[in-house]
C-alpha cells in the first residue's frame, strides 16, 4: 500500500457481469454501499446499466460506471477490463452474474441451442476469469464469485443445456480456486434460491405455486437476499474461503 494512498486508492474495484439484472444489480448496490468502485457490465440493457451506475454514484458517493460487456466476445471482455485498469489501476472483484436459460427438453434441444447457453454461462465466465486474473495476481488479491444454480447440482427437467452449463461452472470454480489461492485470489460459487426477477414474475400462478411448495421457506428470495451472500464472499474477511458452493435454501429436490 502506498504511503500517501488516497481514499480512492483504498477502495476495491469490482466488475459485475450482468450488473443490470436482478441479482447483479443488487450486488452492485451492496458493494457500492461499502465503498467499492463498481463497474456495471451490460450487453443489451445499456440504459438500465447507465441509470444504475448513476444511481450508485449519487447515493454512495463512489465512482461507478456502466461498461459494455458481451461475455461471448473476448475482445469485449478485454475492453471492459482495460477501462478499469486505465481508470483505477486494478480489478479486485469479479462477479459472474450474466446468464441465459434456453429451456428445452433434451429430445428437442438443438446443438446450436446447447452451444448458445454454454457460450454465455460457462465460456463467458471462463473468459472473464482469465481476463482479470493477471491484474489480481499482480495485486496478490482477488475475489471471484460465479453464479451457478440448483439445476447444476440436482438437474432440472427441461433445462438440459442450462443445468449442464451450471454444473460445469461448479467444476471450473473448484479447479480454478485450487490454482489461484496461492496468489491471494478466492473463487467461489453461489446457487441462489429462486429469486424475484422479471423472469419469475412471468411465471403462471400455477407454476409459481408448485415452485413455492418445494422451497421450505415458502417464498422466493429477494435479489438483496441473494446478493448478501455474494457480497460477503467478495469482502476482505472471506480470504480463506475458496472453492466452495453455497446454496440459497435447503431444498432437497429440484423444480
Amino acid at each position: 500500500m502506498r504511503e500517501h494512498a488516497t481514499e480512492q486508492d483504498l477502495r476495491r474495484v469490482a466488475l459485475i457481469a450482468g450488473g443490470s439484472g436482478a441479482i447483479g444489480g443488487a450486488v452492485a448496490g451492496m458493494l457500492a454501499a461499502r465503498g467499492d468502485i463498481v463497474a456495471v457490465g451490460y450487453r443489451s440493457e445499456r440504459e438500465a446499466a447507465v441509470a444504475r451506475a448513476g444511481q450508485l454514484q449519487a447515493e454512495h458517493g463512489i465512482p461507478a460506471l456502466a461498461v459494455p460487456l458481451d461475455v461471448r466476445d473476448r475482445a469485449s471482455i478485454d475492453a471492459a477490463v482495460q477501462v478499469l485498469l486505465e481508470q483505477h489501476g486494478r480489478v479486485d472483484i469479479l462477479v459472474n452474474a450474466a446468464g441465459i436459460t434456453g429451456d428445452r427438453m433434451l429430445s428437442k434441444l438443438t446443438a446450436a441451442d446447447f452451444d448458445d447457453v454454454l457460450q454465455v454461462n460457462l465460456k463467458g465466465a471462463f473468459l472473464l476469469m482469465q481476463a482479470v486474473l493477471p491484474a489480481m495476481r499482480r495485486g496478490q488479491y482477488g475475489r471471484i464469485v460465479n453464479i451457478t444454480s440448483y439445476a447444476g447440482i440436482q438437474g432440472r427437467i427441461g433445462q438440459t443445456a442450462y443445468a449442464a452449463s451450471k454444473a460445469a461452472l461448479i467444476g471450473l470454480t473448484k479447479t480454478a480456486a485450487l490454482e489461484e489461492i496461492a496468489h491471494g485470489i478466492t473463487i467461489n460459487a453461489v446457487a441462489p434460491s429462486v429469486t424475484e426477477s422479471k423472469l419469475t414474475a412471468q411465471l403462471a400462478a400455477e407454476a409459481t405455486a408448485r415452485l413455492l411448495q418445494k422451497i421450505p421457506l415458502g417464498r422466493m428470495q429477494t435479489p438483496e437476499e441473494a446478493a448478501g451472500l455474494i457480497a460477503w464472499l467478495t469482502a476482505e474477511g472471506a480470504g480463506t474461503i475458496s472453492g466452495q458452493v453455497f446454496t440459497g435454501d435447503n431444498r432437497q429436490y429440484g423444480w
